[in-house]
Formats: structure tokens, C-alpha cells, sequence
């Protein structure tokens, strides 16, 4: 997409979201931007349903299964020669 397409693209999106354009520009230029920003542009620009899938389903259910997932993700030290 071209600088030009990408400006009009997300141009409404300021005045939608709230997000300020150098938070914009910031996002475009280096891809940062807080989760604020990015729900703001995604919610302006019709992405919701998205965001609700990235956000979607923990992948546990009860405490007891967060400890057992935390504590089999440990990690391994490598052995020095």
C-alpha cells in the first residue's frame, strides 16, 4: 500500500479513535503503539471482531491449570563445556 493509499486509509481514524496522528505515525513508521492506541484504531476502523479473537479464549480454564502450564514451561539451562 502506498504512503498515500495508507494516509487515506487511517485518516478518519484519528477523529474516530481519539488517537492522536503522531501515535499514528509513530505506528506506521516504527510498528509502535500502545494496546489503547491500537484498540482505538482497530474499534474506528471496524476491526473489533479481531481484536475479539486475539482476545479470545484463555488457554486454561481454573488456576490450578495456569500453575501446572507455568510450572512445565520452565526453562532448561544449557551445560557449559
Amino acid at each position: 500500500m502506498s504512503r498515500l493509499a495508507t494516509v487515506l486509509y487511517i485518516a478518519p481514524s484519528p477523529v474516530l479513535s481519539g488517537v492522536a496522528v503522531s501515535n499514528i505515525v509513530r505506528f506506521e513508521q516504527k510498528g509502535l503503539i500502545s494496546l489503547k492506541n491500537l484498540i482505538g484504531i482497530a474499534m474506528a476502523l471496524g476491526y473489533t471482531s479481531e481484536l475479539r479473537h486475539i482476545f479470545g479464549q484463555p488457554k486454561y480454564s481454573t488456576m490450578d491449570e495456569l500453575l501446572q502450564i507455568r510450572k512445565n514451561t520452565g526453562k532448561k539451562k544449557a551445560h557449559r563445556i
